[in-house]
């Protein structure tokens, strides 16, 4: 049941091989494990045929994005966004994503929680990373990225943390469950790449390019960012709109700084990490009465 998901890895894995070894040589590998991921889907269940019509229309878009300016290139922006919001809230018929872990309570005092390796949402990382936004290419590169980053990724997990802490959303509580590597899996590739995909890589990147003839223009657009992806979280409450709110300034904060995308992907991974290994995850249960 996993091979599917295997290869929609092995996909979104392939779209940083062209930055490195030549265009040519390497564009089209990552479309060829898409296509095995969709093929094993679909034998395996996991999709229908009709959730082949987002996932075209979606790479379209991404792909005509770039190729297109005006009016046309705004209303695509917009049904990109759209697109992403569809996938990432499972709203698209025809998936059936695959639950790996059902309701369970890592302490007995957090809420229950479930696992899934979703096959719709990391399709926004697949499409706009790898047609909208350059990616690192070499060592270089990813050294002064991390340079770059690391004391806004600090503050960012510092504060973050502190506030989970003060408004009782979460408590220290230090464990290793068992299925911690299929969540780091999952949490990376189908997760952390899809959100910072559409929140920076697409939101933020382009309202920092239509904001740029302002004063704080790049400013602005990270703050509208921050709170659209706090807005984003409203399932989860009050408290975690919050905190998503300031984790989304933290990691804006980091692509701001470094203008690499991987630095606001590994910074919300580690975030995460951090909280699933040292806090209550995914949250206290409320008190009631």
């Amino acid at each position: 049941m996993l091979t599917a998901s295997f290869f929609l890895t092995l996909a979104l894995t392939l779209i940083w091989l062209p930055a490195r070894v030549g265009y040519h040589l390497a564009r089209y590998g990552w479309l060829l494990a898409l296509i095995i991921a969709l093929c094993l889907a679909w034998y395996l269940g996991r999709i229908e045929a009709i959730a082949l019509l987002p996932i075209i229309l979606f790479g379209s878009l991404c792909y005509l994005f770039v190729r297109h300016e005006g009016r046309l290139r705004t209303l695509m922006g917009m049904l990109i966004i759209l697109f992403s919001l569809g996938l990432g809230l499972h709203l698209f018929p025809g998936f059936h994503n695959l639950q790996i872990v059902e309701h369970v309570q890592l302490s007995h005092d957090s809420m229950p929680y479930k696992l899934y390796f979703n096959f719709d949402k990391p399709l926004i990382g697949l499409f706009i990373l790898y047609w909208l936004h350059p990616l690192i290419a070499t060592r270089g590169q990813a050294a002064l990225m991390l340079k770059q980053m690391a004391p806004a990724a600090l503050l960012t997990l510092i504060a973050v943390l502190t506030l989970s802490l003060l408004i009782g959303y979460t408590r220290l509580d230090i464990k290793l469950p068992d299925f911690i590597g299929y969540w780091l899996w999952a949490n990376l590739f189908f997760t952390c790449m899809a959100e910072e995909a559409l929140f920076r890589g697409f939101m933020q990147r382009q309202l920092s390019l239509l904001f740029a003839g302002f004063k704080f223009g790049a400013l602005w657009a990270l703050l509208i960012c921050a709170l659209l992806f706090g807005i984003a979280h409203a399932a989860g409450g009050v408290k975690y709109v919050l905190l998503a709110t300031l984790a989304g300034l933290g990691y804006g904060w980091v692509y701001l700084r470094t203008q690499r995308i991987e630095a606001s992907i590994l910074l919300h991974f580690l975030l995460n990490c951090v909280h699933m290994v040292f806090f209550s995850y995914p949250a206290l249960r409320p008190i009631s009465g």
